[in-house]
This record gives structure tokens, C-alpha cells and sequence, in this order.
């Protein structure tokens, strides 16, 4: 995250390919947002829209969505 502060980068996290997450994994999730939105990062996160619970699981992040535009939830057709 550092990093990307210094070079005004933006983070992308792929969770596609996950299979499960629990309450542990969104808490981790938050505090990722918090943190980058605090640096000024723009963080972009992608998931599998065509598993339900990815879809709901991350669709419910977007209360963190703000007009900043200093967070992205993407969902992705994987086939």
C-alpha cells in the first residue's frame, strides 16, 4: 500500500477464484478499504459475478462506495 501511495497507483484485488470466504475475510476486506481510502488509494475489487455468493458477499461492500471514487467493485463474467 505504500507503494502505491508513492507512485499514485491504484490496487487491484482478484477474488475470482476463491471458493469460500467467512466474517474473518470481510473484516480483512474493510480494513483494506479503510485504510487504502485514508492514503488516498484507489482500490478496485473483482469478483465472480456469476457465483451468487461472491456476488452478494461483495455487492454488500458498496456501502464503502463513495463519490470519491476511491473504491470499484467489479463484477466479472468468469466462465
Amino acid at each position: 500500500m505504500s507503494a502505491a501511495a508513492e507512485n499514485s497507483a491504484m490496487i487491484r484485488l482478484h477474488f475470482e477464484t476463491i471458493e469460500h470466504m467467512n466474517s474473518s475475510t470481510i473484516t480483512a476486506i474493510i480494513q483494506i478499504v479503510q485504510e487504502a481510502r485514508a492514503r488516498g488509494i484507489t482500490l478496485e475489487i473483482v469478483f465472480d459475478a456469476t457465483k451468487n455468493w461472491q456476488k452478494l458477499s461483495f455487492e454488500a461492500l458498496a456501502v464503502f462506495v463513495k463519490d470519491d471514487g476511491l473504491l470499484r467493485l467489479v463484477g466479472e463474467r468468469v466462465s
